[in-house]
């Protein structure tokens, strides 16, 4: 039997063998989440995407109202 180095294919060490791993299912997942990220845009592409509302587009009572219906259940009207 002969004493050689542990290494693993290629000839890396043990501890750049498990970065190279670390790193390719790092960009698997970030692959697989760009992905996802853009089936689910292209899912209902008739819907409008609603920018976010800059700190003065919105006026106070619209503010008020946005925060009203978030606590209103469905079908239910406001008195």
């Amino acid at each position: 039997m002969s004493g050689g180095p542990r290494t693993y294919p290629g000839g890396v060490s043990k501890w750049q063998w498990k970065r190279m791993q670390a790193k390719k299912s790092k960009q698997l997942l970030k692959d697989r989440l760009a992905r996802e990220f853009a089936v689910s845009s292209l899912e209902r592409p008739w819907e409008v995407i609603e920018k976010a509302p800059t700190l003065f587009s919105v006026t106070a009572d619209e503010h008020l109202r946005v925060l009203e219906d978030r606590f209103q259940k469905p079908g239910e009207f406001d008195m």
